[in-house]
């Protein structure tokens, strides 16, 4: 679930090189009274080069994007290979594979529900190690 304090697209991938950028990435796109959160490859920054991923490569379930009570509200599921990730390995209960993730959000300006280029201040990243 992805919570954003007023109304606007949002968005959020992993980079499986662990670099800090969305070129490259899937990425999950929600835009409120447009369209429900789908899975898209990000090719380049411009939108032309921003695709859907097809509904057999990218199984997203229980989707939905709202506005509700002066929030946008952006709720999805999808498996973890999907991401077109590395998958750990799992050993006596405890996963491996000593990986980096970097996992990015960016949404757009507040009153923005169509898609576009989010700048230098609507976005963020966070990097996992496992």
């Amino acid at each position: 679930q992805l919570v954003y304090d007023g109304f606007t697209w949002l968005g959020i991938g992993w980079n499986p090189n662990a670099t800090p950028q969305m070129i490259g990435t899937r990425a999950i796109i929600g835009q409120p009274n447009v369209q429900e959160p789908t899975m898209y490859h990000l090719d380049q920054k411009n939108i032309d080069y921003i695709t859907a991923v097809s509904s057999s490569e990218a199984r997203l379930e229980d989707t939905s994007i709202e506005y509700i009570e002066g929030e946008t509200i952006m709720e999805f599921t999808v498996p973890f290979q999907d991401w077109e990730l590395p998958l750990p390995v799992v050993a006596n209960n405890n996963m491996y594979n000593n990986h980096l993730y970097t996992f990015l959000w960016a949404h757009g300006n507040d009153g923005e529900s169509k898609l576009s280029y989010h700048g230098p201040g609507n976005k963020a990243l966070s990097t996992i190690e496992n």
